[in-house]
């Protein structure tokens, strides 16, 4: 199986154990199961969910995408043992998600309470092939002996979202003694569920059914031989009234359909699934050759996801914040549908990003509604949709523990650039297919009513149109004049309603002349004479603070800690990108000069604590150069879902995040762009990339774009000829362009060559063997060496540390050199007989997957440390393999803070001292590091920012890509 084409989880972590269920979620848009484990755990959330199956509880201010009953749970007792991985001993465990069919496996040797192993094999999917059903298959074997198995399955209705019940049982019922089935009804929206399951086992067992407190379970027995493997085949189907062939009679038909898949088995239904996906990824695959496996890893990630939370089968559905992979934010649609999901199926499956604007045009009349409420003319969109289009945002956040009050949510009444925002998707969606049925219809509407708001939302001051009160996409700054990001959308908003509704629409003279006088008047900030573009009236004007303490810590929202929302709101502290935003969505607003002035000057204040910002940050990067900033960028927005934090995606993942990493690739590094029907490429590779290749919908052409360091090929595999422009010059695409590449992507200044580590206190601590061995021999020559002492002997080589030891008893002028030459090789006797026990659980947190991420970009690195022993520590700790030198400490002539050490693992690397970077946990450490030209990054909190470039305070928050970035801003 591919790496690159696998999530894996390789032990058992109890910690992640909710941001695993989000990420190997598996869905196919109707609906979606969360990767829980078939056994309870209490920190555990489970999930199922249809797409637009949504209530709203008594006394919420919202509704919520229902947890529906759950079908993967499976109980398994071994002689009267329940199965479960906080009991016993695990004694091998592996899962893994296969992107490439969309199977999720789960293989476990467990090792009971009473000594006996058993080996398990679970399996299960969701089908491509057939919405309405999934499939589940365990397999469990006796190692040692037979055994008595018990094995429950069936439907829970007791599940909730979190606490919160949202179904009535309606009728549970059993066909065939084999087929178990559920109705049920949302208790609101009154939607219905249908829910038909079928087991079959490879073992005899007199089936046992029971239905008891919201469940229908089936309890089977038999005996296990040992050796000899039983299996239990699950399979599932999920209807809902939504369906549009739906019909209050429709069980006894899932029935049927559920007892004829069950007989197909687990095997061949996979199959048909897998031959989907197959077909998916032969026309939706993206190819990234990188140094780092991990980038064509992250996007295989984003395109399956992609794909499973798109709703192809009804347009009055659309994509929530979190997919159908969990709970979060309500599963309601925001903005990031139309701005960061809805362009990848534009560019490979138009006729879906068709459907999300099918969804907001369906749902026009209830935006109609809102802005008539809040006092305005036109359609003002929810800030948060779900599935009856009215406004879902709570009024108000979670309490504040503190103070016991509740934060109000402003969105609903100020985050109003959502209304551009679906304007300016109907244009790119026009541009992108040139469907006029869909202008003169759909897009017309949006477009029209979306700009009669803007005219009413507008007020006038000093013979000016302002927007004031409002909330951009920076939610750190709420209620201020002038967005510029909203602006400039506003004005494209209602430029484009007058442009089409005079082509395609019916508009009179008198609404030509306001339009247009709207547009005379609308205020749009300028770039001043620091050549910034005011991200609104007062911005600029605030007071600034250190941001990297909680740019550290991105993602987290640590600043609100430390000051209250308030507070935030008056300095210059951005969550997330607004002006660099507008930048993205218009790039030929402003001219290069500018925009690099304001990427730079705006990045410092963003915090980039929403999962939205990252990977714009990357595009504008790539668009004006900076390509290695850009990649450093990229590299972080893929780690928001698949990085280290066992949290980030407790609830779901983040859509628009994912969405994002496709945007990158192709109007970032790709540098994708088009007027009007010709495409234009401008490419702008990483340098640890070789080569990007992805499909491309324009015009209705279908074509497959590869860049390579020197060419560009485009093969147009559907469609009429098409105009490109490339370098200047302008091309015609008949059947396959090739193009030379005279604007080559060149090294950058800035880009780090290799990594050199001190061994003690950075890759792993052996301080206290060290000092154990000292203070042995300090005890042996008469001298009691406090605990405290230990820091004097740190990044200090052996004859040193004697020194300080025998000055510090005052026996500095007792021992020959020669005695002191014993004396040293007697601790060190004893030092090396302590390393034996060193394993790789003795390596620091963090550490292994922070010097694999370097290796896998296929940067050199080296070890640099005073130890005589460090080449054996390395091979204790069975990392010796990944460095390519040690420094030898016997060729020293000095110890640190000397950088002859640093020096010389340079050279032995052949990399000037300025394209490296030195880790180091001790001053003297450090200062050597400083002395020798390298870029210092320091692990502890001794460090100061004179003292190291770069400072983490443990090994665990050691991120390749933010040491990364520091050197290239340095």
């Amino acid at each position: 199986m591919r790496q690159d084409a696998c999530i894996t989880e390789s032990a058992f972590d109890l910690e992640a154990i909710n941001s695993l269920a989000s990420n190997m979620a598996l869905s196919n848009g109707y609906m979606g199961v969360r990767a829980s484990h078939e056994e309870d755990y209490p920190e555990q959330t489970r999930g199922m969910y249809v797409a637009g199956i949504y209530n709203r509880p008594a006394g919420s201010a919202s509704a919520e995408l229902v947890h529906l009953p759950d079908v993967l749970a499976f109980k398994i007792e071994l002689d009267g043992e329940l199965f479960h991985l906080m009991s016993g001993e695990v004694l091998s465990y592996c899962r893994h998600l296969d992107l490439s069919n969309g199977e999720l496996i789960r293989e476990i040797e467990w090792k009971s309470g009473k000594g006996w192993r058993y080996k398990f094999s679970f399996h299960r999917f969701v089908s491509k092939h057939d919405k309405h059903l999934l499939a589940t298959k365990v397999e469990v074997t006796s190692l040692d002996k037979d055994a008595a198995i018990r094995i429950k399955t069936g439907i829970d209705a007791q599940k909730t979202n979190f606490g919160q019940q949202q179904l009535i049982e309606q009728e549970v019922r059993v066909f065939d003694e084999h087929i178990m089935q559920g109705t049920y009804q949302t208790i609101e929206s009154e939607k219905n569920i249908l829910i038909t399951t079928a087991c079959k086992t490879t073992f005899v067992s007199d089936p046992i059914f029971k239905s008891k407190n919201r469940q229908l379970l089936l309890q089977q027995s038999g005996s296990l031989k040992r050796g000899r493997s039983i299996t239990i085949e699950k399979v599932t189907s999920v209807h809902s009234s939504l369906d549009e062939n739906w019909r209050t009679s429709f069980s006894s038909q899932a029935s049927h359909e559920i007892s004829k898949n069950a007989e197909l088995g687990y095997g061949e239904l996979l199959r048909q699934s897998a031959e989907d996906w197959q077909r998916f990824w032969r026309k939706k695959g993206i190819t990234v050759s990188s140094k780092n496996s991990f980038d064509q890893l992250a996007i295989r990630f984003a395109l399956f996801h992609l794909e499973n939370m798109m709703p192809a089968h009804n347009e009055k559905l659309s994509i929530g914040a979190k997919g159908l992979t969990g709970e979060g934010y309500k599963g309601h649609v925001f903005w990031d549908t139309e701005i960061f999901l809805s362009p990848w199926h534009l560019h490979n499956e138009p006729k879906n990003a068709r459907k999300l604007l099918r969804y907001r045009y369906n749902l026009l009349q209830q935006a109609r509604e809102k802005a008539k409420r809040n006092g305005y003319t036109g359609a003002l969109f929810p800030w948060e949709s779900a599935y009856t289009g009215e406004e879902e945002t709570p009024e108000y956040a979670a309490m504040n523990i503190r103070t016991g009050k509740r934060q109000k949510v402003a969105s609903a009444q100020a985050e109003h650039h959502i209304a551009a925002d679906i304007a300016y998707a109907a244009i790119a969606y026009f541009k992108a297919t040139g469907d006029e049925a869909f202008m003169k219809k759909e897009g017309v509407a949006l477009l029209e009513e979306t700009a009669r708001f803007w005219l009413s939302r507008a007020t006038k001051e000093n013979d000016q149109l302002v927007i004031n009160d409002v909330i951009g996409p920076d939610e750190y700054t709420e209620h201020i004049n002038n967005n510029a990001y909203t602006n400039y959308l506003v004005h494209s908003n209602v430029k484009q309603a007058l442009r089409y509704l005079k082509m395609y629409g019916h508009i009179s003279k008198a609404s030509i002349n306001e339009m247009e006088a709207f547009l005379e008047q609308l205020y749009l900030p300028q770039v001043n004479q620091e050549g910034l573009i005011p991200q609104d009236d007062t911005f600029l004007s605030k007071p600034s603070i250190n941001l990297e303490p909680y740019k550290d810590r991105q993602g987290s929202q640590s600043i609100l800690l430390d000051y209250s929302r308030a507070e935030v709101n008056e300095l210059q502290v951005l969550k997330q990108a607004d002006v660099v935003m507008l930048m993205y969505l218009f790039p030929d607003l402003f001219n290069q000069e500018v925009i690099e002035k304001n990427l730079a000057y705006y990045e410092k204040a963003t915090i980039h604590d929403s999962s939205l910002s990252k990977a714009i940050h990357a595009i504008v990067s790539a668009r004006v150069g900076n390509t290695e900033q850009a990649y450093a960028f990229f590299q972080e927005a893929c780690l928001i879902d698949l990085g280290k934090d066992p949290h980030s995606s407790d609830e779901g993942i983040h859509a628009a995040s994912i969405g994002s990493l496709w945007l990158a690739l192709v109007f970032g590094f790709a540098n994708v762009s088009f007027k009007e029907e010709t495409l234009e490429i401008s490419p702008r590779l990483p340098q640890a990339w070789q080569e990007l290749t992805f499909p491309f919908h324009f015009r209705n052409r279908e074509m497959l774009v590869k860049v390579t360091k020197k060419h560009v090929t485009i093969k147009k595999l559907t469609g009429k000829p098409l105009p490109v422009q490339f370098e200047g010059a302008t091309y015609k695409i008949v059947d396959e362009l090739v193009l030379k590449r005279t604007v080559l992507d060149q090294p950058n200044e800035s880009n780090v060559e290799a990594v050199v580590f001190d061994l003690d206190g950075v890759i792993t601590d052996t301080a206290e063997l060290h000092f154990k061995a000292w203070k042995q021999l300090a005890s042996e020559i008469g001298i009691d060496l406090p605990k405290a002492f230990n820091n004097q002997l740190k990044g200090i080589d052996r004859k040193e540390s004697l020194e300080r030891i025998l000055i510090y008893g005052q026996k500095e002028h007792q021992f020959s050199n020669e005695e002191k030459e014993t004396l040293t090789a007697r601790k060190n006797n004893a030092y090396v007989a302590m390393l034996q026990s060193l394993t790789k659980e003795d390596i620091l947190p963090g550490v292994l997957p922070f010097i694999e991420t370097i290796k896998a970009e296929g940067l050199p690195m080296a070890i640099a440390s005073v130890s005589r022993n460090a080449s054996f520590i390395l091979k204790k700790l069975g990392i010796l393999q990944l460095f390519d030198h040690c420094v030898d400490a016997s060729t020293l002539s000095s110890g640190k803070p000397d950088p002859e050490i640093f020096l010389k693992a340079c050279d032995a690397l052949n990399v000037p001292p300025t394209k490296a970077i030195g880790i180091e946990d001790s001053l003297a450490g450090m200062q050597a590091i400083k002395a020798s030209a390298m870029f210092g990054v320091g692990v502890g909190s001794e460090f100061g920012a004179t003292s190291a470039d770069y400072v983490v305070g443990k090994t665990e928050e050691l991120d390749w890509a933010k040491v990364k970035r520091a050197y290239q801003e340095v």
